[in-house]
C-alpha cells in the first residue's frame, strides 16, 4: 500500500515550559534522604536535624518559585477553571496577599499541591483552554531530507468561540419558548462556530417580536467570544466569563452537569 504525506503538518503543543517544574526540585534532599536510607546510620538525631534543616532551605526557594510559576504561567489558565480555582486565581492576582513562606499549615500546602498539579498538565501536555492548547503549523517541502522546527515565539492568531454545549441549550431554551412559532433550530454537526450559525438560521426568521428578543441575545452572546481575544487582561476575561454565564442562566440555557474541577 502507497502512502502520501500531505504538504502541511499540525503539532499541538504543551502550553508552558518544562523547566517551570524542573526549577521546584529538590536536589540536595533528594541525594542526602537516598544516602541515608543506604546507610547505617541513617536514623541518628544528628542526620534527621541536617535533612530537616537541608528541606527547610530548598523547600523555602522551592514555595517562592512555586508562586512566581503560577503568576506568571497559570493565571491565565485558572481564568477558566471552576468556582474552586476562581478562588485561588484571585489570590495569586492580589499581590497585596503575598503568601507567607515563614510558616506552612495545612492550608498553604493543600494550595500549593493544587498549584503544582495544574503546573505539571500545562508543562506536560496540551489542552483545548486557551493558549495552552496551541497548534503549530508547518510544511513539508519536497527537496528537503530529514525535520527541522524552528518554533517562534508568541500567538501569531487566535481564534475564540463558544462551546457546542452552549449551542445545544440555546437552540433547546429558543424551541421550548411558547411565543416561538418559527422553524426548530437544529445543531450543525462538526462546526466549532455553532453559535453564530444559530444567529444567521434566527437572522432569517420573518420579523417579529420572537425574532428580535433571541436575536439581541445570540448577538450579545456572539460578541463575548471577540471581547475576550480582544483583551488579555485576566480580571475583564474573567468578568467575560461571568457575563456569559450569567446570561445563559438567565434564559435557562445552563450545563447538563455541573462543572468539572480538576484535582478537586
Amino acid at each position: 500500500m502507497s502512502y502520501r504525506v500531505a504538504p502541511i503538518f499540525l503539532i499541538r503543543l504543551a502550553g508552558g515550559p518544562f523547566e517551570c517544574i524542573e526549577q521546584l526540585a529538590t536536589p540536595e534532599t533528594c541525594a542526602l534522604g537516598r544516602e541515608l536510607v543506604t546507610s547505617q546510620t541513617g536514623s541518628d538525631d544528628a542526620n534527621k536535624a541536617q535533612l530537616a534543616h537541608i528541606l527547610e532551605i530548598e523547600l523555602a526557594s522551592v514555595r517562592a518559585k512555586l508562586w512566581k510559576a503560577a503568576r506568571t504561567v497559570l493565571a491565565p489558565y485558572l481564568v477558566f477553571a471552576g468556582a474552586g480555582a476562581r478562588e485561588l486565581l484571585r489570590h495569586l492576582l492580589d499581590f497585596s496577599r503575598a503568601p507567607n513562606l515563614s510558616h506552612r499549615n495545612a492550608r498553604a500546602g493543600d494550595r500549593e499541591r493544587h498549584l503544582l498539579l495544574y503546573l505539571q498538565r500545562v508543562a506536560a501536555k496540551d489542552d483545548t483552554f486557551s493558549e495552552f492548547g496551541p497548534s503549530g503549523w508547518g510544511t513539508i517541502g519536497k527537496n528537503i531530507s530529514g525535520v527541522t522546527l524552528a518554533p517562534e515565539p508568541g500567538i501569531a492568531k487566535r481564534e475564540t468561540f463558544l462551546e457546542r454545549w452552549i449551542a445545544h441549550a440555546i437552540a433547546a431554551a429558543i424551541n421550548t419558548d411558547s411565543a416561538n412559532s418559527n422553524p426548530k433550530l437544529a445543531v450543525p454537526a462538526l462546526e466549532p462556530h455553532a453559535v453564530e450559525v444559530l444567529l444567521r438560521d434566527v437572522e432569517n426568521w420573518l420579523p417579529s417580536s420572537v425574532r428580535d428578543k433571541w436575536l439581541s441575545i445570540l448577538q450579545a452572546l456572539v460578541d463575548l467570544p471577540l471581547k475576550f481575544a480582544a483583551t488579555s487582561d485576566l480580571q475583564d476575561r474573567q468578568s467575560i466569563i461571568d457575563q456569559a454565564q450569567t446570561s445563559l442562566q438567565a434564559i435557562g440555557a445552563g450545563p447538563k452537569q455541573a462543572g468539572r474541577f480538576l484535582y478537586a
